[in-house]
């Protein structure tokens, strides 16, 4: 039997893929050797020195054609050693393992649908491959033309899900992490204004009742608008409003002064039997949405789009660009830094904002501002 050798002429032909074609493992594969041959013969220009009986390897100008083949190769040991399972088992099996896992991982409801999408589209895409033959420049042409929140999230979730089977049971199947490689995406400059208090006032002052409402008690609690369309009147008793926050799934208590309680006792006074706080009658009766529970309830989309019409009839945003524009969510960020006005510390509207982390405050705090000045004295006594 020949004696076991690697390739030196090329450092990049070290790589663990590559040591099914150039070592032998257990005097399996050498009965492949023909098969290759004939495979280098299907490519002109490669050299035949490929046998291991050979003194000379120079493959460094053919590099991925070698690794093509040497993929060939660790398929046929697999199958050998391992068995045919393992050169059939697809990524779909790790992927359906490893939902559930995922799901505990995320504790808000929309977290978890998101994590469900996730998973669904590297299922379409890479559920049929075998994951030992998925490459990293693979992942890495496949998830950039996302967005930079949507790459970070699934670069992160493509990492998790092969760590999962290379540490769960699945490591016969699955030798390397071709994932754990990939570069993130810089963060891209947000261009999108804040809401001044000033604009706010402004479209409160034009806005239906029911987007009043919202906007009032967006500005008090902080809450996003899919948290506001869900508060219902039972859920304020003596001046404590309880609400879960169906992004992080955390319950929170808000104790809210009296003009935050009015907002709530006025939209009482509306007139129509509702159990939500933001209502409307609508114009029409058509197909429910999925997220809404009562035909009075409204939808955060249905906000958004309402706070857009107006900023557009009021022509306060027509100098900025569309992707400038403010739009309802900046509401969120303009009640933190009232706030922190009020002398509210840090902590306290972290606390408030229902965040874990101190950088996702700091990030709703900031100004947005293109630059900052420092006014300082200069001049010399000459």
């Amino acid at each position: 039997m020949a004696k076991t050798r690697k390739v030196t002429s090329d450092p990049s032909l070290k790589s663990e893929n590559l040591r099914g074609t150039f070592l032998h493992r257990d005097g399996v594969y050498l009965k492949f050797w023909n098969r290759l041959i004939r495979e280098h013969q299907k490519l002109p220009g490669i050299p035949m020195r490929c046998h291991p009986s050979d003194e000379e390897y120079d493959y460094s100008e053919r590099l991925t054609e070698i690794k093509r083949l040497a993929k060939l190769a660790n398929a046929e040991i697999d199958r050998q050693i391992y068995g045919v399972r393992i050169n059939r088992y697809q990524f779909s099996n790790t992927i359906q393992l490893y939902r559930p896992i995922a799901m505990e991982r995320y504790a808000g409801h929309l977290a978890q649908q998101a994590c469900r999408r996730r998973l669904d589209k590297i299922d379409a895409t890479f559920g049929k491959r075998n994951p030992n033959l998925i490459e990293t420049h693979e992942l890495d042409t496949w998830i950039e033309p996302l967005p930079y929140n949507a790459h970070k999230m699934m670069r992160y979730e493509l990492k998790e899900v092969f760590q999962f089977a290379m540490s769960k049971g699945h490591r016969e199947a699955v030798r390397l992490n071709p994932a754990a490689n990939l570069i993130g995406m810089k963060r891209p400059q947000v261009i999108r204004k804040r809401l001044s208090k000033e604009h706010f006032d402004q479209i409160a002052a034009v806005a239906p009742p029911y987007l009043y409402t919202a906007m009032w008690l967006m500005l008090h609690t902080t809450l996003r608008p899919n948290d506001i369309v869900q508060i219902k009147f039972e859920d304020l008793k003596d001046q404590f409003l309880r609400t879960k926050v169906r992004k992080t799934s955390k319950f929170l208590e808000l104790e809210l002064n009296e003009k935050a309680a009015q907002i709530i006792h006025n939209a009482r006074l509306s007139g129509i039997d509702s159990p939500y706080v933001v209502h409307r009658i609508p114009g029409r009766v058509v197909n429910q949405a999925l997220d809404k529970f009562h035909w009075t309830q409204l939808t955060r989309d249905y906000l958004s789009r309402e706070f857009t019409r107006i900023t557009r009839a009021l022509k306060l945003f027509d100098d900025l660009q569309p992707n400038e524009r403010p739009t309802i969510y900046e509401i969120r960020s303009l009640s933190g830094r009232l706030y922190r006005k009020e002398g509210w510390t840090k902590d306290e509207i972290k606390d408030l904002y229902a965040h874990t982390e101190n950088e996702t405050t700091e990030i709703y705090l900031d100004e947005r501002a293109h630059a900052v000045y420092t006014r300082v004295k200069a001049g010399l006594n000459l």
